[in-house]
């Protein structure tokens, strides 16, 4: 399996190949499995912008 970037790369190769100006935030749910309705999802990393408190 390839090895994940870490959301500064992905931000700078997402801002190279389409010349937008992007935020990345990589998130995980608590609870492991799939997305649903209602559910926590923990940010695990971010580029591009600030944390919120």
């Amino acid at each position: 399996m390839p090895r994940a970037l870490p959301p500064r790369a992905l931000r700078d190769a997402l801002i190279t190949y389409t010349g937008a100006e992007v935020a990345v935030v990589i998130a995980d749910s608590s609870d492991g499995r799939a997305d649903r309705r209602g559910v926590t999802l923990i940010s695990i990393g971010a580029a591009g912008r600030a944390p919120s408190g």
